[in-house]
């Protein structure tokens, strides 16, 4: 527990409510980090595939050095995008590097690219992934979606 809050959330549990909320299975996640972030710190997100949308769900988080200082302690905020199939017209991925023993390794990454339905303006989203998730994997759990 952090402050009385539980800090801590069963993954199981998670999922099943997300999938509750949005109303359709999750067919593929994997975490990953925007490579064009404009907020002055890496910002990380859950990036998951439901039957017609890539989804980037982001969470506040704390930041111990600015409680130590005496500031709000939170950065970021908790955020859902939801990206339609039917308005990407690019789904890329790039398998990365495992470098030299381990080193110098080059992450996996996505990139899509779509029409935003509100302004009719072409958006890009890129995003390194972490840890086991496979980058050509996920992108190719998108059904419809074109892949590049």
């Amino acid at each position: 527990m952090l402050f009385g809050k539980q800090d801590q959330v069963d993954a199981k549990d998670f999922w099943a409510d997300r999938e509750e909320e949005i109303g359709s299975p999750i067919l593929s996640k994997i975490l990953g980090r925007l490579m064009d972030s404009n907020a002055g710190y890496p910002e990380w997100g859950l990036f998951y595939t439901t039957e017609d949308a890539l989804w980037y769900q982001t969470f506040e988080s704390h930041s111990w050095a600015s409680m130590l200082l005496g500031g709000k302690g939170t950065r970021g905020e908790n955020t859902v995008l939801r990206i339609p199939t039917e308005t990407m017209k690019e789904f890329s991925a790039d398998p990365g590097r495992a470098g030299i023993l381990g080193f110098f390794r080059v992450p996996s990454s996505v990139k899509v690219v779509w029409i935003d339905p509100l302004t009719e303006k072409t958006r890009t989203l890129a995003f390194e992934t972490e840890g086991e998730g496979d980058a050509l994997e996920f992108i190719s759990s998108l059904p419809g979606a074109p892949l590049k």
